[in-house]
């Protein structure tokens, strides 16, 4: 039987990681590696969740946002509120977020989006993907992430990467 324990360590750790996973295997496997680490992390967490012999499943959403919320607060990773931008995609805002990095550019977040991808997908009791993006304004330490379908994520990346802002992209989604 596996013994299942939780350890804590610096947030600096992941980062460090990360940086040293970039440079000897190059950006996009270590950032395969990390989100494959957090997704494998959203089991452990998921359990977490379930209180009270009421499983994330059939919580109700204001209070299974609640409980993320006071999850990743109580663990040191930092805030994170809920938002519904458009019917077929869900964000998450996320201050003061442990796995930003000062200076680093635009946020890639691999361990998180490896997490929320894990639990989110067990709610919904089918695959979701995730993708963090920058939040408006020049809120330092502040990530956004976008989550739904793959195919609804695609189309969302598509119209941000042709440059137009978040409200615009989301407009044009079917």
């Amino acid at each position: 039987m596996a013994i299942n324990r939780d350890i804590r360590f610096p947030a600096e750790s992941i980062l460090a990681l990360r940086r040293a996973l970039v440079r000897e295997v190059g950006p996009q496997t270590a950032t395969a590696a990390l989100r494959e680490a957090g997704h494998a992390a959203g089991d452990v967490l998921f359990d977490r969740l379930a209180r009270d012999d009421e499983s994330p499943e059939s919580t109700p959403q204001a209070t299974f946002w609640s409980r993320l919320s006071a999850l990743f607060r109580e663990l040191g990773w930092g805030i994170v509120e809920h938002e519904e931008p458009h019917p077929g995609v869900g964000a998450l805002v996320a201050r003061d977020w442990f796995e930003l990095e000062d200076g680093a550019g635009r946020p890639t977040c691999p361990f998180t989006t490896g997490v929320l991808a894990n639990v989110l997908g067990r709610v919904a009791g089918g695959d979701v993907a995730v993708m963090v993006i920058d939040c408006e304004g020049a809120e330092p330490r502040c990530c956004r992430f976008l989550f739904g379908s793959g195919a609804v994520l695609q189309d969302l990346y598509g119209g941000l990467r042709q440059g137009h802002d978040l409200r615009t992209a989301l407009g044009a989604l079917r």
